[in-house]
Order: C-alpha cells, then structure tokens, then sequence
C-alpha cells in the first residue's frame, strides 16, 4: 500500500512538472522581451552565468519550434535557418559561451532538458503552500494549548471564567486540528464567557479564599470592588452602588478589621453621600449645586449636623470608628476619647459648635466637598442618559466611533463614582484626630478603580480592557502575598494564560472580517500541531516541507569565502525519515530524523511573506530551485519546529526583484548551515507506533477492559512473587494498548 502511495505521489509530481510546462502560454512580444534580456547578458563576455542565460533564452525560443527541437543544439539549428534569428549570433551551433565549456553527453542533455522546465507556477504555488501550512500548524497548536490548559487542575481558575469555552473545547476533543470549523462557535461561547466576565470573576477570589484572607482587608478589598463593578454592570445607579459598598457587614467588617482608615472611610463617605440625596419625588439622585449652598446659612447647617448626629447612632452607622487616633480635646467642654466612634466625634464637635469656629469650617469642607463629586457624578450621568439621543442626529458616525463616545462617556460616570469613593481618602483633612491613611490602605480604592473599569470595559463590548483590569487586580492580590511571603496559589502561569487566551477571545469575539478574525489567531497563535505523527511514532518516512530561518557558511564556487556569513529564509521539500517517541520517560514525546532536501523554494517563500498579492512572477525553471542536501533535524516535543544542521546544494535561485519583473540567479555554491523551522508533512509514506502496538477497535477495547478488570481484581492474590510479576507486566500491556 505505501509502495502504491508513493508511487502515486511521484507519479502525480511529474504530472504537475508536465502541466506546468505545458501550459505556458505563448506570446511572441513577452518572449521577445524575455529572450532578448538573456541574450544581452550573453553577450557581455564579462557577466556571470552567461551559459545559463543563454539556456534560458533557448526555452523562451523552443515552444516556436518543431517538436524535434528538444536538446540545445537542435533549437539552434533551428534558428539558424530562420532569416530574422540567424543574425543573432549568440543563438548560432557555432556559438560557445567559454573554451572552458564541458560537453555533457546524452546524459547532461537530459539533465539540462529537465533542469529549464518552466516551473513558475508551481514553484509559487509550492511557497505559498508551506506558508500557510506553517501558519496552520502554530494556529493548531495554540488551540491545542489552550484546550491543554482548561483543562489542567491547576489552571482552575480558567475554568471559572471561561465554563462555556472549556465545556465546547472539551466537546471538540481530538477534533481542535480542524479549529476552523468550530470558530462560529467558539466565537459564541468566547462572547458569552467575556460579557458575563463580572459574574465569575468573584469565583476565582473565592477559590482563592484561604490564602487571600493571610492578609487583612486582601479578600474583603476584592469582593467589595468586584460586588459594585458588577452592580454597576447591571445599571444600578452610582449613588446606590456606593450605598452597597456598606450592606455586607461581613464583608465591610473584615475590611476594617484589615484596613481600619480605609473601611471606616468608605462607610463614612457612603453615609456623606447618602445624607445628600435630593427630596424625595424629584429626578435627580443627588442635591443641586444650589440646594448644596444653603449649608452656607448657620441654622440649616447646624440642623444638618444634628441629623447627622442621629443618623451616627443608627444601627446601619454605628459602626464607623476612627482607630489609632489619640484622645483630644476641641474645647473646655467638648473631648474624644481614644479611637473615638463617629457618634463621639460629632458629640465633641457640637458641644463645641460655637467656640470652634475654625475647626467647624473644616469638618464642612468635608460635606460640601462631597457635594461637588456627587454633581459631578450627576452631570456625568446626565451626559450619559442624553448621549443616544446625540447619536442619532450625527448619521455620518461610524460604529466603531459610536461605540468610543459611549464608552468615553461611561468612563466617565465611573471616574466620578471612584471620586466619590476616594472620598474615604478625606478622612485625613478632619481636625484634631491627625489622621494619615497609609499608601498600603490606599490601594484598596485602586482596586474599586479597576474593577468598575472592568465594568465599564464589559458593558462597552471592550473585552481586551477587561482582560487586562482584571489580571490587574489578580497580580495585585498575588504580589502582596508574596511580598508578605505567605502561601500562594495565585500561580504567574495561570495570570500569563488568562491574559494571554483571554486576550485572544477578546480579539476574536470584536473582528469584524473574516480577515480580522484570521488577524487576531495568527497573532495569538505559538506551536504544536500535526507534525505529531512524527514526535510519537518509534519510526516513520514522509514527503516533508519546512519554513524557517537558516544560518551558517556558505562555499561559492571560485571564491574564498569560509566565514559563517550567510542567513535567511530557507523552505526546503524532500524526503524525511524519523525515528520518535523518546525519550520514554518524558511525558510529551521528540524526535529524530534525516531529511534529504530536493528543491527549495525558501527565496520565494522570502518574497511572498513580503508580497503575496502580486500574481505575476518572473519565469523560474526547475534548475534554479534544485537543492539536495543531507540534514539531522531534532524535533522540539510539543512544538511543530524542529532543529537542524547539514549540508546542502544551494539553489541557484538567489533573489525576486522587489518589482517581480525579473530574478537573480547565482553561481554554482554549498553551504552547512543551522536552521529552525517548523516541521510541515505533505504525505505520510508510513509511520510505525513500535513496541508492537497497533490501533484498538471498539470492540477489542471492550474485551480488554473487561480483562484488566480481571486481573487488577487479581492481582494480589498469587502468593507466589514470580506470578505476582506476571500478572503485573500483563496489566501494564492491556494498559498501553488502551492507551
């Protein structure tokens, strides 16, 4: 069957050599055009490869001619009696390029005949091939990886925020090398794992509990923040959101208990903003810039004190202390005790309300400073409310800018709800008590900021920035542990992962074109693929390509040239023979193999990497790709790239003008060079698994199962160690042809 196969192949790789010749199309102006270029080389006695461009022109010349024109010196013939190509001299039989020119016999003939097929189409055809083979294979690897990783134990938390993802990738199976017929899919389930990004984000803190509750304030800082960004998603208004910081008191009561100026700040500027709310049955949340100015009249701000006052004795505020403040006294009869409560900060100041006049400013400036963030916040929202309706009248906006106004304006809103909560930071302007809020407790409120960015990311459709908030938030947690040098299972991989395929879903879920989802694979995608066959087979032979990079030394004929002082771009096809599957205890498999390259397309492949809309290409003959070769090339276990060193025949192909009208063509050279390059079988001749082990049919994998059962039941009951051993080594063989 593999003799057929290849057999089939080489067959069908002649057929296309023959097409390819055949089908050039005649026109007499372009090969005028092309005949005459070659001849003027010929005729510059000084110029370099006058012998091959003198062949060159022959080809153009031999379609004309009779059929019987096959070999070089009968196409001259030929022109010889032809009025107009006779006084070409350069095409004459009595024309020689050199004295130093060799007479191949009938053998160099043929080889030559075979060496100016024109080859152009397929030669293009070939790099293209293996160009987007080598983009397929590290696409393939990437799902592959990241099918890998959800379902890792360790990478838990990928699970948790990705469920969908994970359960279609784990339903796609064996299946993710055809990734591309799944991508509708994916693209829903990336979409509905992002949009409810909020709603799984509390689940990976929760997962993470035990470490994170090591450092005070860390667990409840990250709930409180996730709990109102996702409140916020949900359209909740601001001044709500801000009320909400306060209503788990488990929560708020573990935060002060970890960060006591920043959990009491925010109770205290949640209790501000809700002691500014408008009158009941009006529109607006929060009081007018006007209505804030009568605080400036004694008796109304004095009242407002007084309810401040009760409202401080309340059940939903008693809580609010202020911890390590001193004793102190404002006047003979007003005095706080150590780490006073705010009932007892508010008793001293009012039983000194007329003596203190000063101090009375500044416990004002506290209110009224609130104020102007709450309007800021209301105009915002305002902004917000009326920005549809703008959008509308402006038709000639696109929707990518569409979407930006909203989003800038949503940004917006959840700026000045962050001013409203960095109030908290306030506390340190209260007379007398000489508060000073620690850098460390001020992080708190960069998490708020964070997570109702996250908020806004996700309602926006803005997944990237999503991502990227809330990998912000994680490494946060993971470096304050480390820094206190507590246990951690907020491991770096995972953090890498989550942004990395995160990311990704993200670029995917948000193209537009097909071309931009294409964009967003080729720019995530980094290796394995299905180069595999290779990696877990104890032997196998293929027709094989390669796309990679090459350095090393390069010989030129005639010159004196031994440093290692060539590089580039390298694409070579021939035959591979591998021997894989090792080492045995590595749980992701290498391999080893020679390859004997043919021919190398690897200066195309150069110029259509830089170039591949141009359809037309200066005429290549199969001559000018020919490149044998010998290399050992080791293949990288969970990669498609391998590494290789050998020798090679150059191919005289050197370089495509820039502007595809014409290619340079070098002197005879070898080279020994390094490479990389990924690993890209075009057909498997055949490929040995070894140790005896074959595929296993449904029914055969029943009968073994019930057989394993059988003898691990067994197992211990021989008394006897040699059959013990026996039966061991029997359970160890059913299992590896399970396996």
């Amino acid at each position: 069957m593999n003799k057929k196969r290849a057999s089939l192949t080489a067959l069908i790789l002649a057929h296309l050599v023959i097409i390819a010749e055949v089908s050039r199309a005649q026109s007499p102006l372009a090969d005028a055009i092309e005949m005459a270029r070659h001849i003027k080389v010929v005729k510059d006695s000084a110029a370099a490869n006058r012998e091959k461009h003198l062949d060159s022109a022959l080809t153009v010349l031999r379609p004309y001619l009779p059929a019987g024109a096959t070999t070089t010196l009968a196409a001259q013939g030929y022109a010889s009696s032809n009025p107009f190509l006779k006084q070409i001299a350069e095409i004459q039989p009595e024309f020689t390029v050199s004295a130093n020119s060799t007479n191949l016999g009938a053998t160099g003939s043929l080889l030559n005949g075979f060496g100016s097929l024109d080859v152009t189409n397929l030669a293009v055809g070939l790099a293209d091939f293996l160009i987007d083979r080598a983009k397929t294979e590290l696409n393939t690897a990437f799902f592959e990886r990241f099918q890998e990783a959800l379902q890792k134990e360790e990478f838990k938390d990928l699970r948790l925020l990705f469920p969908e993802t994970a359960r279609l990738l784990n339903v796609v199976g064996t299946e993710i090398y055809r990734y591309d017929a799944f991508l509708n899919n994916m693209r829903t389930a990336f979409n509905n794992d992002l949009g409810a990004l909020l709603a799984h984000a509390p689940d990976v803190v929760e997962n993470h509990a035990e470490d994170l509750r090591q450092i005070g304030g860390l667990y409840p800082t990250l709930m409180i923040a996730l709990n109102a960004a996702a409140e916020l998603d949900r359209g909740t208004h601001p001044g709500e959101v801000v009320d909400h910081l306060i209503a788990d008191e488990a929560l708020l009561d573990s935060l002060k208990s970890g960060q006591p100026l920043i959990g009491n700040g925010i109770h205290l500027a949640s209790m501000i903003s809700e002691s500014l709310r408008s009158a009941e049955g009006t529109v607006r949340y929060w009081a007018t810039q006007k209505e804030l100015e009568a605080l400036k009249d004694e008796i109304t701000l004095t009242i407002y004190f007084g309810l401040l006052y009760e409202w401080s004795k309340s059940k939903k505020y008693a809580g609010i202390t202020f911890p390590s403040v001193a004793a102190f006294s404002i006047c003979a009869g007003g005095n706080s005790p150590q780490n006073p409560t705010l009932e007892q900060f508010l008793k001293a100041v009012g039983d000194c309300w007329k003596d203190g006049a000063s101090k009375k400013a500044e416990v004002v400036r506290f209110i009224t400073d609130m104020g102007l963030k709450v309007n800021a916040l209301e105009d915002n929202l305002k902004s917000l409310r009326e920005l549809p309706e703008e959008l509308n009248e402006q038709k000639d906006l696109s929707a990518s800018q569409r979407r930006r106004l909203q989003f800038e304006a949503l940004s917006a809103v959840v700026s000045s709800t962050l001013d409203i909560v960095e109030h908290a930071y306030a506390v340190e302007r209260l007379p007398y008590m000489k508060i000073k809020v620690p850098a460390s407790a001020k992080r708190v409120v960069d998490q708020t900021r964070s997570a109702l960015r996250l908020a806004a990311a996700v309602d926006q459709k803005q997944y990237g920035s999503a991502i990227t908030e809330l990998v912000s938030m994680l490494s946060y947690a993971k470096d304050t542990l480390h820094r206190a040098q507590k246990a951690n299972t907020l491991e770096d991989g995972m953090l890498q992962r989550l942004l990395r395929y995160g990311t990704f879903m993200a670029s995917l879920v948000e193209s537009e074109t097909p071309e931009q989802a294409k964009a967003a694979i080729e720019a995530a995608a980094l290796p394995p693929g299905s180069y595999s066959i290779k990696r877990a087979s104890a032997f196998s032979v293929s027709l094989n390509g390669y796309l990679g990079g090459f350095y090393g030394r390069e010989d030129v004929e005639n010159a004196d040239n031994k440093n290692w002082n060539t590089f580039g771009i390298t694409a070579p096809v021939g035959v591979a023979v591998n021997w894989g599957n090792f080492p045995k205890r590595w749980k992701h498999k290498a391999s080893l193999g020679l390859f004997v390259p043919l021919i190398d397309v690897g200066t195309l492949a150069s110029y259509r990497l830089k170039d591949n809309t141009t359809q037309t290409v200066p005429k290549i003959t199969l001559g000018d790709i020919v490149a044998p070769g010998l290399f050992v090339e080791l293949g990288i276990p969970r990669t498609p790239l391998t590494i290789g060193y050998g020798w090679q025949m150059g191919p005289l192909l050197r370089e495509v003008t820039s502007d595809s009208t014409s290619i340079v063509l070098g002197d005879f050279y070898e080279r020994r060079i390094f490479t990389v390059k990924v690993d890209i079988p075009l057909v498997h001749f055949g490929a040995n698994t070894g140790r005896g082990v074959r595929p296993v049919s449904a029914s055969k994998r029943a009968k073994l199962k019930k057989r394993l059962t059988e003898f691990e039941s067994k197992v211990i009951a021989p008394k006897e160690t040699g059959k013990m051993n026996c039966k061991k080594k029997r359970i160890k063989c059913i299992k590896r042809r399970l396996s």
